[in-house]
């Protein structure tokens, strides 16, 4: 009677032993790098992992990221799970390869190129043996085939990919050159436009050479906010907008969209305007080549006839001492200027010492600056008695 209770006692502390060290150990010992697959381009990637033992508490994943050391690239999950992870896998894939017909919806996506091609070295999930080392030129890039973990033996074998996810949808993706996935981008990625012009029409290509849409696309287009146009004073901004490519598109064919442009009367260079798509949605469409569109405007505003630089004296087209000089000279030795405008510096509508000294003045002290039109051609906005016959900057 003792020995059976003894032994109850035993079991019973046993049995307890194992469990606290199993909920010690519990939330990531037992996920493994399983399956590893990259097309040639690098574009096309996943990894999987597969919990391997039947732990169902393997949650902790934010503690142990996945690591790529030939590329020194690294994944850090954002979040732990929470759900039964007992047999169960996680699908970490490249945007291409979720957007191949037939590929199970990844868990998480992964940058291109994550793997090394050529020499994917050492693929870890950061903790004890849970890797696999691939050697240079030994990752399969026909777009088919993948290194699979070799089921408890040291090393891999390989075969046809078989990616799947935690939700334990599967399935096998062809990347090997076979048809691409549907895209979309401008069909110019430069045009320039004159700004009296009241819109400016471009279009937005679809890609596709895999046959019929299965599906609308849908395209988003924002305003990048790189020009150096100006929104609402130069063009109307497009805000988030959205164009739609129809399921009986073509390969080739273009959607057009309108940007509302809006002239002024300023005389400046020319400006820029900065397009993007930032995203698709429909068909397992990607953005393409051309994902921004750079739209020049063309000033179309001319200085008036008859026009000045003020304090540009020498008319050179720029205002520095030569200008101060210049002047006079012009008082003092005679020298001949042909438009008095210019010097009247302090615009008092005549012209004396006091301009060449306004002038001095704003060079080297701070002084105002001369009134308009200073730095442009323009009229003078109260005119007197100075008159120009000609500025050979402002014909």
């Amino acid at each position: 009677m003792r020995s059976s209770l003894a032994i109850g006692i035993l079991t019973v502390a046993v049995f307890g032993l194992i469990t606290a060290s199993n909920t010690a150990s519990a939330g990531s010992h037992s996920w493994r790098v399983n399956e590893v697959f990259s097309n040639a381009d690098g574009t096309v990637q996943f990894v999987e992992l597969k919990e391997c033992c039947g732990a169902g508490s393997e949650f902790g994943l934010t503690a142990h990221p996945l690591i790529s050391h030939g590329a020194g690239t690294q994944f850090n999950f954002p979040a732990n799970l929470t759900s039964n992870t007992a047999n169960k896998h996680l699908l970490l894939a490249t945007s291409a390869f979720a957007a191949l017909p037939g590929a199970p919806t990844p868990d998480y996506i992964i940058p291109a190129n994550f793997i090394l091609v050529a020499n994917p070295g050492l693929i870890e999930y950061d903790f004890w043996d849970l890797t696999m080392t691939i050697p240079a030129g030994m990752l399969p890039t026909d777009g088919v085939t993948s290194v699979i973990d070799a089921a408890g033996s040291p090393g891999f074998t390989t075969g046809t990919n078989s990616p799947t996810n935690f939700a334990g949808a599967t399935g096998t993706v062809d990347a090997g050159g076979g048809t691409p996935a549907p895209s979309v981008g401008f069909m110019l990625s430069t045009n320039s436009v004159s700004e009296a012009a009241p819109s400016h029409s471009f279009l937005v290509l679809l890609t596709n050479t895999g046959g019929p849409l299965s599906g609308p696309i849908t395209v988003t287009i924002e305003d990048a906010g790189t020009g150096t146009a100006t929104a609402g004073a130069d063009y109307v901004a497009p805000g988030v907008a959205t164009v739609v490519i129809p399921a009986s598109a073509s390969n080739g064919e273009g959607v057009p969209m309108t940007l509302t442009l809006m002239d002024d009367l300023v005389v400046e260079g020319p400006e820029t305007i900065e397009l993007e798509i930032t995203m698709t949605s429909g068909a397992s469409s990607i953005i393409g080549t051309n994902s921004t569109y750079t739209i020049t405007l063309l000033d179309d505003d001319v200085p008036p006839a008859g026009g000045f630089q003020r304090a540009d004296v020498n008319q050179d087209g720029t205002f520095n001492i030569a200008d101060p000089v210049r002047l006079l000279a012009a008082l003092f030795s005679g020298q001949p200027v042909t438009c008095d405008q210019s010097m009247d510096v302090n615009d008092d509508e005549s012209v004396n010492i006091a301009d060449a000294i306004a002038a001095l003045g704003n060079l080297f002290s701070g002084a105002p600056a001369p009134g308009a039109p200073f730095g442009a051609c323009g009229v003078d906005p109260t005119p007197g008695g100075v008159t120009c016959v000609l500025h050979n900057q402002c014909p």
